[in-house]
């Protein structure tokens, strides 16, 4: 079976680090590369955060690359997800782990990708989970690779709600130039989106069947949980625990996890109120130039992640 090779493009916070383990996993994936980014915390914070992961579920061959500290307009170079992930990114559970013995690339974030991208023999799927920075620059500064990158599937974007604004969705407000730029790239684009990855919540029972794998990254993991679960049901007043970020992933390794529908998105870049919005048009007059996530199946995404945590560890 031929695996599909994959660069994780992450803000290293809670739902990226399952997002991660669950890529590791899978037999589906064959990943080649992970690139951190601003986002969940500081980029120096994500990027430790990831070595650290990697290190605990034992899978520090994975190289790492340093990637944007903030958008490429730099209006925003803060911060925006540490109520959910806890200052440290990790649930304020990172002291938990032992710091890391690997290192990052010497290359920065998008010269890796590019490399990764070249040398690959069969064409490279891009899984962002943050903003999409990362991915902006690599198809600005090399626009050679874009033929043999067969979809770029992330994290982010909204059709009528937001989790920062009204109506903005977090990881496009991060940097809506970026966004823009990857669904104006003419390459195939999943769009997980906030209404659909919302869905994608682990209840206190779906946390002890994590728990009850008892392996290392599975204890640190419900660990981590505590805050994130914490936040989301004040949140939303309901039980569950919110990992956005594993939607992109489950997609690539199983698209039946996911329904999706054709659309025209555009970003809204000069909005007083609504900068970083992602317009929704269903198909009409203009080509569709994404497919856009409706709605997941949970059960079957919890029964992927459990049964995935179980294979490493």
């Amino acid at each position: 079976m031929s695996k599909i090779p994959v660069i994780l493009n992450v803000d290293t916070g809670i739902d990226d680090a399952f997002a991660i383990a669950l890529a590791v996993s899978s037999e589906f994936i064959d990943l080649k590369l992970i690139t951190t980014s601003f986002g969940n915390c500081p980029v120096k914070t994500s990027t430790t955060n990831t070595l650290r992961i990697l290190e605990l579920i034992g899978r520090g061959d994975i190289p790492v690359a340093v990637g944007a500290a903030g958008s490429i307009m730099s209006y925003l170079q803060t911060v925006v997800g540490s109520a959910a992930h806890g200052d440290d990114g990790l649930g304020n559970k990172a002291a938990l782990l032992p710091y890391p013995e690997i290192i990052p690339s010497t290359m920065t974030a998008v010269e890796h990708m590019a490399k990764t991208i070249k040398e690959s023999k069969n064409n490279v799927i891009i899984i962002s989970t943050c903003a999409l920075t990362n991915v902006a620059v690599l198809l600005l500064s090399h626009p050679e690779v874009a033929e043999k990158i067969d979809g770029i599937a992330f994290s982010g974007g909204s059709l009528f709600s937001g989790n920062v604004l009204p109506t903005v969705e977090a990881n496009v407000f991060s940097d809506p130039e970026a966004a823009q730029v990857v669904l104006n790239s003419g390459i195939r684009v999943l769009m997980c989106s906030l209404e659909a990855s919302t869905g994608a919540y682990f209840t206190f029972e779906d946390r002890q069947k994590i728990r009850q794998l008892e392996t290392r990254p599975s204890y640190f993991l419900c660990e981590a949980l505590k805050h994130h679960a914490d936040h989301f049901e004040n949140l939303l007043l309901r039980e569950g625990s919110v990992l956005h970020d594993i939607v992109p992933v489950a997609w690539t390794i199983d698209p039946s996890t996911v329904e999706t529908k054709p659309y025209y998105i555009e970003v809204d870049l000069d909005g007083r109120y609504t900068r970083g919005s992602t317009v929704a048009d269903f198909p009409k007059q203009r080509r569709a130039n994404a497919a856009v996530c409706m709605k997941v199946d949970r059960e079957k995404l919890v029964d992927l992640v459990v049964e995935g945590l179980g294979k490493i560890g």
